[in-house]
């Protein structure tokens, strides 16, 4: 819960959700074992007991989580949308004002276990924020 300690923050514009990791994440997001992962066609024609298959659909799972998305400016989305996380994390640090998007200072890479535990950390912060009634 907000206190009078804290300020209130005004937002002036339109703030839009920005996935991280990007819904095209092939080209720029290698897979945890440097590979490239696979889309669709591969997917389909792939071996079910390729171990990039596995990873590629653990990673396109977690895509749609609420770890993954962040909110900012039309501008910065654009210019950020499908980049690396070397190009990505410095822009929002530099761009975004939000402590939503403060706290990924101390997150170097961003893969399916960064995710999975910022997931947990809103989640909890939520609960802090608005308790049940």
């Amino acid at each position: 819960m907000l206190t009078n300690k804290q300020e209130r923050i005004h937002i002036e514009g339109d703030l839009t959700v920005e996935h991280l990791m990007p819904q095209r994440w092939i080209a720029n997001w290698p897979l945890p074992d440097d590979s490239k992962g696979m889309d669709m066609m591969e997917m389909l024609e792939a071996d079910p007991q390729d171990p990039r298959l596995a990873a590629t659909r653990r990673r396109n799972s977690a895509l749609q989580t609420f770890g993954n998305l962040t909110i900012i400016t039309q501008p910065l989305n654009s210019s950020v949308s499908n980049s690396a996380w070397s190009v990505k994390k410095p822009a929002l640090l530099n761009s975004s004002l939000l402590p939503i998007n403060l706290c990924l200072v101390a997150i170097d890479e961003w893969n399916e276990e960064s995710i999975e535990a910022r997931g947990k950390s809103l989640l909890d912060h939520a609960v802090r924020i608005w308790p049940r009634l």
